[in-house]
């Protein structure tokens, strides 16, 4: 008997797993960021007796940034748990610095590339037929730089300076999705933490070490427009007498 019935559930599994109802909403849209990353660094100053001193300072960098934001959520069986996937490529657009009690500000940063992914699963909790409520939790990695290269002051002194991050952790999403026919808008406010966070950071007017101790974390809300596709592959079983 036990047989039989681990023979049937086996069965209905097999039979689910071949005929698939597959909905895939493809989203593109754009975000406004904000990434915060710190940690501590050293540097060195000569006493008066000529001796060298080590002390530690706090370092922390802030980013405003905005882009483009690309993904997908699947879904299978109109079972309300999917695949999430996002793509965020950005520009910043300014920075604060503070190091050694110093604070650097960089109005118009060199371009780079900087770029967020998300990878995860995304569950979709339907209000009425057009409107729902989703949250996703997500593996996340982040890499953003700050580049700055220029002339100041009256006797034309050269600065360059560099500040980059990249940081794996973790994404939760809440958004709001919009579904009408094959059309799909999202309206949402991602958070990402990273605790395992690389730092890189030089400046050409005073020296300071590297940076340690470091984590990073970004906010970032945004709208998407996309479109909706169906496709449904399945078996047919069939008993002749």
């Amino acid at each position: 008997m036990k047989k039989k019935i681990l023979f049937g559930v086996f069965f209905l599994v097999i039979i689910n797993l071949y005929a698939l109802d597959i909905q895939m909403d493809v989203l593109a849209g754009g975000f406004y960021n904000f990434t915060s990353f710190s940690g501590n660094t050293t540097y060195y100053v000569q006493t008066p007796d000529y001796s060298t001193k080590k002390i530690e300072s706090n370092y922390n960098a802030k980013v405003n940034a905005g882009g483009l934001n690309l993904g997908f959520d699947i879904y299978f069986n109109e079972f309300p748990f999917g695949v999430y996937f996002r793509a965020g490529f950005m520009g910043n657009t300014s920075a604060i610095r503070e190091v050694r009690n110093i604070t650097s500000n960089f109005t118009s940063p060199e371009f780079t590339f900087n770029t967020i992914l998300d990878f995860g699963g995304t569950a979709e909790f339907d209000v009425n037929k057009y409107f729902s409520i989703c949250l996703a939790p997500a593996l996340s990695m982040l890499f953003t730089e700050v580049r700055t290269e220029n002339f100041k002051g009256v006797f034309s002194t050269y600065r360059a300076t560099e500040d980059s991050v990249l940081g794996l952790g973790i994404t939760a999403d809440a958004y709001a999705k919009i579904r009408y026919k094959f059309f799909v808008a999202t309206a949402g406010f991602a958070g990402s933490f990273y605790p395992i966070a690389m730092i890189i950071s030089a400046d050409s007017s005073y020296k300071y070490g590297s940076i340690y101790n470091s984590k990073a974390y970004n906010l970032r809300p945004y709208l998407s427009i996309g479109v909706t596709f169906k496709e449904h592959t399945g078996s047919t079983i069939s008993a002749s007498n």
